[in-house]
């Protein structure tokens, strides 16, 4: 009898126990944010990242009323970024903003992505648009079967990136693989310089996002082709996508997704995955993507889980079958 008294004095201890901790997970979830939150940009200042991330964090900053202060941690193609939130704390006070770019930077060093282990998805904000432009003193196409006949009549037709081993280098080979065709690349150090050489007419096309390539296309300079992603773009909205034109497999989508440290769970992680899609789907972020040549697109956190990693297996099946390294 002593035992059972005993039993559940313990349990009924438990539970009083269980009960005060999910009280004060509660009020800290009421209370959240109570100070300003790290906002790690793993990309350097004044890119394409960069300028969505200080959106974001602007806009998310003006609903919580705390600062949200962007700390750029460069390096590695965002590998740097991701292995500082991974040891950072999982309080809701530190958070990433993480690219798909990553993922294959992960996968070209060798390192498996076990994505509960890495962070705790919060949501996407924004997928940007990719899309092919030719030089059109270079190449008369206008649509992407006209470009393949030219792929297949003039041999090692150019065309450039922001770097060996990136998205658009990889699928241009994959796409170069599947037709038959042998394409010339020419990396580049970045976009900026890649653009440069195409509307210089040193190189024939580029594919690489619409947001980049937005006053070349209104000038006239470039061609625009194909919509490679699995939206239509802002920048050209009537633009046929490659899966309208026979190619569903031939899309990369770029997305600007908030990432937590491992480990986060509770009222705290839900209150932050809700304020990120507030922040997220309101009309002065779609705003401003739209005038960056860029659209808000929201993923809750599972679904950013499972589109990571099954980015994660994509980019690694195209690296295996083009046999493509990095720089």
């Amino acid at each position: 009898m002593k035992i059972r008294k005993l039993l559940g004095a313990i349990l009924g201890a438990v539970a009083l126990a269980s009960v005060g901790l999910a009280s004060v997970q509660s009020a800290r979830a009421q209370d959240y944010p109570a100070k300003g939150i790290t906002y790690i940009m793993p990309f350097a200042a004044g890119g394409g990242s960069d300028l969505i991330g200080r959106v974001f964090a602007k806009e998310l900053s003006a609903r919580i009323n705390q600062p949200v202060v962007v700390d750029n941690r460069v390096g590695a193609t965002g590998i740097v970024g991701l292995d500082a939130l991974t040891r950072a704390t999982p309080d809701g006070y530190t958070v990433m903003q993480l690219a798909n770019a990553t993922v294959v930077a992960l996968l070209f060093q060798n390192r498996t992505l076990d994505v509960d282990k890495a962070f705790t998805a919060i949501g996407n904000i924004q997928i940007g648009t990719t899309m092919i432009a030719v030089n059109p003193a270079n190449i008369g196409a206008r649509n992407l079967q006209e470009l393949i006949a030219v792929f297949k009549s003039r041999p090692n037709t150019t065309f450039t990136s922001s770097g060996q081993g990136s998205q658009s280098h990889l699928m241009m080979a994959g796409l170069a693989k599947q037709l038959g065709v042998s394409l010339t690349h020419v990396p580049y150090k970045g976009n900026g310089p890649a653009i440069t050489d195409v509307v210089a007419g040193r190189v024939d096309f580029i594919l690489t996002d619409a947001g980049s390539l937005k006053s070349h296309l209104l000038s006239g300079a470039l061609r625009a082709i194909v919509t490679t992603s699995s939206v239509r773009s802002p920048v050209l909205p009537d633009l046929p996508m490659a899966s309208e034109q026979g190619y569903p497999e031939f899309k990369y989508d770029p997305v600007s997704s908030v990432i937590a440290p491992p480990g986060m769970s509770g009222p705290v992680l839900d209150r932050l995955r809700s304020l990120v899609q507030q922040t997220a789907t309101s009309a002065a972020f779609a705003n401003a993507m739209r005038d960056m040549g860029y659209k808000n697109e929201y993923m809750d956190g599972p679904t950013l889980r499972k589109f990571m990693a099954d980015e994660y297996s994509h980019w690694g099946n195209l690296i295996r079958d083009t046999g493509i390294k990095p720089d």
